[in-house]
């Protein structure tokens, strides 16, 4: 199964929090697993399972890259992938706050 996770660089914008995030989401029906890290800066990953990896992506972008409160916060702070089978090597960058990477699609 592949899962889509949401990484939050809560070091690059603290206009919203990480709650928020989760809420917007749960509003939209998705209930995330989160877990959090320090790698150079912390960050929370709101992680998502599905079966339908590619209707999820489209879910979360319109429901909350798209969103007109939240949407510009999450475009600034969050890198999102889509990690498949075969570990951390097997994934899709579905978005990044940095505009100049290179975006996967599915």
């Amino acid at each position: 199964m592949k899962y889509l996770s949401i990484q939050i660089q809560t070091n690059r914008d603290d206009s919203y929090s990480v709650d928020d995030a989760i809420d917007l989401s749960r509003k939209l029906g998705r209930f995330p697993e989160v877990d959090s890290g320090d790698d150079k800066g912390k960050f929370i990953h709101l992680n998502y399972f599905s079966e339908d990896v590619a209707r999820l992506w489209s879910d979360l972008k319109t429901g909350m890259l798209d969103d007109a409160v939240l949407g510009p916060w999450l475009r600034k702070v969050a890198v999102i992938v889509c990690e498949g089978n075969k570990g951390p090597d097997d994934y899709l960058l579905l978005w990044h706050w940095d505009a100049s990477e290179k975006l996967d699609s599915l």
